[in-house]
């Protein structure tokens, strides 16, 4: 696998657009609604940074997703990186007062779910009451369609903003006692792990990956060299 292409990246805003750019017409996920091309995501994350600004979130603030594996999430993950905001995941599985606890630690400003976590985060919306913004990945009861409002924006060339040291992800440990810790991890940490994938992995010429746990965790981690490789 050539990676000498990442030298010099340090953000991982700038990887992710460099894959977008370099991949344009190839599929970048599929799911059983169809087809998403690498166009069609950059397109996405346009759209949701335009959204992200709209609400007045700026750099360093906290966008929550409690949501399954779907594109979406993925576009919400890559706007925060592209923005400049820390991503953040509550487990699906996880139990109410961990999830309120990580979104009141983590400073969340926004809080995304799809359909089938509606009934749960309206109790956290309710024990959560500082957070501004609740959407919903779709149409849903009690929720504003986050992608509805997506879609009205007009769609521009991703920039990528931040710094190698800035903190984009929020990792909430679940192997530890008591409260979840939340592990900071940089630009410069993640894009050193896809380095270190690509390099040390014997990738396929045609890569494809089965996401069959939760893309906000572990599984997320292989999208990452997964999508720079095309």
């Amino acid at each position: 696998m050539d990676t000498s292409l990442l030298f010099g990246t340090t953000t991982l805003a700038e990887l992710l657009i460099n894959a977008t750019r370099r991949h344009g017409p190839k599929v970048a996920f599929v799911d059983d609604r169809g087809d998403v091309t690498y166009q069609a995501l950059a397109s996405r994350v346009s759209q949701a940074v335009a959204v992200f600004r709209k609400l007045g979130l700026t750099a360093g603030d906290t966008v929550a997703q409690l949501a399954g594996n779907r594109p979406e999430t993925f576009v919400i993950m890559m706007a925060c990186y592209v923005f400049g905001a820390r991503s953040v995941a509550l487990h699906p599985l996880g139990g109410e007062d961990d999830q309120s606890f990580v979104l009141a630690d983590s400073k969340a400003k926004l809080v995304i779910a799809d359909a089938s976590h509606v009934d749960r985060v309206n109790h956290l919306r309710e024990r959560n009451g500082g957070i501004k913004h609740w959407f919903s990945h779709g149409p849903t009861s009690g929720l504003d369609d986050f992608w509805s409002c997506a879609r009205a924006e007009p769609i521009s060339e991703l920039e990528p903003h931040g710094e190698a040291e800035d903190i984009v992800r929020l990792a909430y440990t679940g192997g530890t006692t008591g409260q979840p810790k939340g592990v900071m991890l940089s630009n410069r940490s993640l894009v050193s792990y896809v380095t270190l994938a690509l390099s040390g992995i014997d990738w396929p010429a045609d890569v494809r990956l089965l996401c069959t746990t939760p893309i906000t965790h572990a599984a997320g981690s292989l999208i990452l060299p997964t999508l720079r490789s095309g």
